[in-house]
């Protein structure tokens, strides 16, 4: 869970730079950005259109489920010895965490083949 919360922290420090004001239009394309930040750091290669709709699918199922799940977000994204998250920024977080664990559980980034 600690390399899953260092790789969502880098995205979601990315993700504060934005105003939820323009939260319609920021949304997708911070998205598609973390996911192609978090690629290469995991399967040395970006992700190819088929799989980035499907990861970033993954990604807004968990960010929904989070943010029914304030607390379990907090909760989850509680470990080591990095400090808890806002509230505010754990949803986003556990979501991003939840999808860095996926990356990191692929074959490919296990052997690198």
């Amino acid at each position: 869970l600690e390399a899953s919360r260092a790789l969502a922290d880098l995205v979601v420090t990315r993700d504060e730079e934005f105003d939820d004001t323009k939260a319609q239009h920021w949304q997708y394309a911070p998205i598609q950005q973390g996911l192609q930040t978090l690629a290469p750091r995991i399967l040395s290669r970006k992700l190819a259109d088929v799989e980035l709709k499907q990861v970033h699918a993954y990604w807004f199922r968990s960010l929904q489920y989070y943010n029914d799940h304030v607390d379990e977000a907090v909760r989850y994204t509680t470990i080591g010895q990095q400090e808890s998250p806002s509230r505010e920024v754990a949803a986003a977080t556990a979501a991003w965490m939840t999808t860095a664990s996926l990356l990191l559980n692929l074959d490919e980034a296990m052997t690198r083949e």
